[in-house]
């Protein structure tokens, strides 16, 4: 959907949005990865009974998930122009990356917490929940705020982008104090 919303401005704007998903992965796969090892710790602690330690991991993820994310976020928005050039030669192409990054690269933070809290609510046995979030950030929340705020632009659709990754880490955090807080988990 985000792509048909996209190429409404045409094949630099298409291809710059291509190129961004593949860039993307660089900062999508450890957030990823986090959710998973966190999706096993903490069912592993809440299994034990050990409510605590699932939230020392879970604060753990946060952290080093939270750093390792700044750090790869400013390096692809600080190479954003010369990377995209190694997929599409194309200056126009690179500028429309460059700006996506730049609008967005916060979200990355988000989306690594998001991927955390998601993980721990995972690991309480909720998975279903954590899928119903991921619906609504990215199909109720995101794709309607595209096509809204596309009327001023690509950075409107960017910004939806953003927007959507700030509710996701909102509604993620909260979901899994609420069922950390039935548990008698302090995460």
């Amino acid at each position: 959907m985000l792509t048909a919303i996209v190429s409404g401005f045409g094949v630099t704007a298409l291809a710059a949005y291509g190129v961004a998903g593949k860039l993307e992965l660089l900062l999508f796969y450890p957030a990823m990865s986090f959710q998973m090892v966190l999706t096993t710790i903490v069912g592993q602690c809440i299994g034990a009974g050990r409510h605590d330690r699932a939230w020392v991991y879970c604060k753990t993820a946060l952290l080093w998930g939270g750093g390792l994310l700044i750090i790869l976020s400013c390096g692809v928005v600080g190479v954003a122009h010369p990377l995209s050039e190694l997929f599409v030669d194309s200056k126009a192409v690179a500028e429309v990356v460059a700006g996506y990054f730049q609008v967005v690269s916060v979200g990355y933070l988000f989306n690594m917490e998001t991927n955390c809290f998601l993980g721990a609510v995972n690991g309480m046995g909720h998975p279903g929940r954590s899928m119903l979030c991921m619906v609504l950030y990215y199909l109720i929340i995101r794709i309607p705020l595209a096509c809204l705020l596309s009327s001023a632009g690509l950075n409107g659709i960017w910004a939806a982008v953003l927007c959507s990754h700030v509710a996701a880490v909102v509604t993620a955090c909260l979901l899994a104090r609420g069922l950390a807080s039935r548990k008698k988990s302090p995460i």
